[in-house]
């Protein structure tokens, strides 16, 4: 019986699905930073890396997007697999605005809650943290017709 018990107790901890919100991420100062304290109400995240094609338009056109106000919801960059100084680096060098929030994940532990099928992509999470879209590049149509969140 008790092997049934730390069977089922075992069971419970590895089917716990981990919560987006509760992973930290590196902000430009180089500062760790939980994703609940940007935001823990519905996000989208436009996750990307150096290496991926088409990342620096994308972050280009989302900032207009973002500017226009034709996006209502919170949105923020995450670079994957790069430190904050490459990030950083990057920004500067294709005068990318900070109307959108940059971010770093250097070791790629988001991969390890988000399945990453895609980079660059347009990941939805819904205020419980758990992801609700994962799209290929820009989501542009999407992000510019989801209703703002509240």
């Amino acid at each position: 019986m008790r092997l049934l018990y730390i069977f089922f107790v075992i069971l419970a901890f590895s089917c716990s699905e981990r919560n987006i919100y509760d992973e930290f991420v590196i902000d430009l100062e180089g500062n760790k930073v939980k994703i609940r304290e940007i935001s823990d109400e519905k996000l989208v995240i436009y996750l990307w890396t150096g290496t991926c094609l088409g990342h620096t338009k994308d972050l280009k056109r989302l900032s207009e997007l973002y500017q226009s106000r034709k996006i209502t919801r919170k949105v923020i960059s995450i670079a994957i697999m790069m430190d904050q100084e490459d990030v950083l680096e990057l920004k500067k060098k294709n005068s990318l605005s900070d109307e959108i929030p940059f971010y770093a994940d250097p070791e790629g532990k988001l991969g390890e809650v988000i399945k990453i099928t895609f980079l660059p992509s347009t990941i939805f999470i819904d205020e419980r943290g758990k992801v609700t879209g994962n799209y290929p590049g820009l989501a542009e149509k999407l992000l510019t017709s989801v209703a703002p969140h509240n």
